[in-house]
């Protein structure tokens, strides 16, 4: 059970997610899109963040680099679900809000604290724990399953993640955990920016077309 201030945000992602039309196809091919764009950065971002680390981190180094393993090969599985779909990643360029959503991670290791990057990663880990299975359950209405397999891996897997990472943060010292609250807040609010720009060019497909 996170704090509540977590709580918060994860409702407000919640909330954006479980108004998403996920049967529309190009909705959801747009998302997903999206979601290939900053999962490549997964692993890339781990790396970074491990190779950072002081041996005082030194556990969190060794759980950075098992985590890099767990998550290697993820945008394939988007990839290849927005292609079931039909799409290709040339019909969704990668959207401003996306790039401000993992760009930014680079900054924080390097500038920051390498293990801010745990803030990005308990939001985005707790969300898909929650959110994921019913995800999948609406995208199983509307699409064949090898259409779904990111959702409805992330909804399997996540959990045991979610776990290990309040583990490691609950562990940090005020100053840094502070830096890893404000990554939480700051994931929340990109990926409902990335929602919302889905929407918006959804809209502007619409109008393009009356």
């Amino acid at each position: 059970m996170l704090p509540n201030y977590y709580r918060a945000h994860l409702d407000s992602m919640a909330k954006n997610l479980r108004a998403f039309p996920w049967h529309d196809r190009y909705a959801y091919g747009m998302y997903i899109a999206q979601t290939y764009y900053y999962v490549c950065h997964s692993v890339r971002l781990l790396a970074t963040a491990a190779g950072r680390m002081t041996m005082e981190d030194n556990s969190s180094h060794k759980r950075f680099l098992t985590h890099i393993r767990e998550e290697s090969g993820h945008e394939v599985m988007a990839r290849r679900d927005l292609e079931e779909l039909g799409f290709t990643l040339e019909d969704f360029p990668e959207l401003p809000e996306t790039r401000m959503f993992w760009e930014t991670q680079y900054y924080k290791i390097e500038h920051i604290d390498p293990l801010s990057l745990m803030g990005y990663i308990l939001a985005l880990e707790a969300i898909a724990c929650e959110q994921c299975p019913w995800i999948t359950q609406e995208l199983k209405k509307s699409f064949p399953n090898n259409a779904h397999t990111f959702m409805r891996v992330h909804g399997e897997e996540d959990p045991d993640h979610v776990a290990k990472a309040w583990e490691q943060i609950s562990a940090l010292p005020p100053a840094r955990l502070k830096a890893v609250v404000e990554n939480f807040e700051q994931t929340a609010v990109g990926l409902n920016n990335i929602l919302n720009g889905v929407m918006r060019r959804m809209v502007e497909k619409v109008s393009a077309a009356a």
